[in-house]
């Protein structure tokens, strides 16, 4: 969940030459003061050059092109990519494998970490509010070295809300892992469907999302029907524990919603009994399940 330490000195050659260029042009540092210098300022005022960055964007176009660093080619086209800078308040739900997941109001960023894991630098106790700038570096996301958390107590319900918002985000636009988001996302593709199956998983999902349910059923009766196979799906898992109960086995069962409308020994009886019994459009809604 870290860059490799060649790429983390990299990364950190290149954003305090930036930090250091951008001191010097607002007054902030004199000439005298090197690099090596700036290294050994307090976090403070490093935080407040670091700010200039991301307030004036223009000083990264002029440092990638005066050079006066003497950056390699490779590390001018990095810093080029920091005009791609997300700087916000992001919670952090979750630490994955590969990296850690960084929410704001729209997406899921998969974040490395620089030279220590995240666990060391802000908790394991997640979520988690911080607030961060992400850089894209080469082929991933990293933070830019300044994380400022935010030490907020909460309940059950707004983790589950959390952790609910990443299901969503990661559904619709799948983790971000490079920026600018757009060369992410322009590829995934979410239906309707997936949506529903998505918000209907489980029961605080769908009660805290049933605006969003009725808004997607309300668009068609195919999506009604689908809204309907969910439900009885749903209903079908109490069911089956009745029935094996009941002792029944090898029989085909149709469920509208949370009710039993019919059962036959193989699929062909029982859907020649929904043909009789039903309408096309409301067959097209039930879930059936063998047991």
């Amino acid at each position: 969940m870290r860059l490799a330490e060649n790429d983390r000195l990299q990364y950190m050659r290149i954003h305090l030459s930036l930090m250091h260029y951008v001191g010097i042009k607002e007054k902030m540092l004199s000439k005298e003061i090197t690099i090596e210098k700036f290294l050994n300022y307090p976090i403070e005022e490093k935080f407040k050059v670091r700010d200039l960055i991301y307030q004036k964007t223009e000083y990264i176009n002029s440092f990638t092109q005066e050079n006066p660093y003497q950056l390699s080619k490779e590390d001018l086209s990095i810093a080029e990519q920091f005009k791609y800078f997300k700087k916000a308040r992001f919670w952090i739900p979750k630490y994955l494998k590969n990296y850690a997941v960084f929410l704001d109001d729209k997406f899921a960023y998969g974040v490395l970490a620089l030279a220590d894991p995240f666990e060391r630098v802000v908790g394991d106790d997640l979520p988690l509010m911080v607030e961060a700038v992400l850089l894209p570096f080469k082929d991933c996301i990293v933070y830019d070295g300044f994380l400022q958390p935010y030490n907020i107590s909460f309940g059950g319900n707004i983790r589950a809300s959390i952790n609910d918002d990443y299901n969503e985000k990661k559904t619709k636009y799948g983790i971000i892992t490079t920026l600018p988001v757009e060369t992410n996302i322009k590829e995934q593709k979410t239906t309707d469907e997936d949506m529903l199956a998505f918000y209907m998983k489980t029961a605080s999902s769908r009660e805290q999302n049933w605006g969003k349910i009725q808004e997607i059923i309300d668009k068609s009766s195919v999506l009604e029907q689908f809204y309907y196979q969910l439900c009885g799906k749903i209903s079908s898992r109490k069911l089956k524990k009745t029935i094996k109960e009941l002792g029944i086995s090898n029989y085909y069962f149709a469920v509208y919603d949370d009710t039993i409308i019919a059962s036959g020994k193989t699929r062909a009886e029982l859907e020649k009994q929904l043909h009789q019994m039903l309408p096309k459009a409301t067959i097209n809604s039930l879930f059936i399940f063998k047991m």
